[in-house]
């Protein structure tokens, strides 16, 4: 519904907001970071992640496996 996206749309927002501070005009580099922890942080009214209702299963990330990411190889490597 309308008041469920607004609702997300306002947690969203204030995550970019934390995460910027004065820096703006540099909210499409955070953006990715923020929807990241949106959609694997469990909400109040579901206690499931909005990962786990869309896939069907936790998320798994590359430190949890022991898989390096492509961006971990580089800043290792540099």
């Amino acid at each position: 519904t309308n008041g469920q996206a607004e609702a997300a749309n306002r947690v969203i927002l204030r995550g970019l907001k934390r995460r910027l501070g004065e820096t703006k005009g540099k909210w499409t580099e955070e953006l990715h970071s923020v929807l990241w922890f949106y959609r694997t942080t469990p909400h109040s009214t579901t206690r499931e992640t909005p990962f786990r209702l869309t896939y069907g299963t936790e998320v798994v990330i590359p430190v949890e496996t022991g898989a390096s990411s492509f961006k971990a190889e580089i800043l290792v490597e540099g």
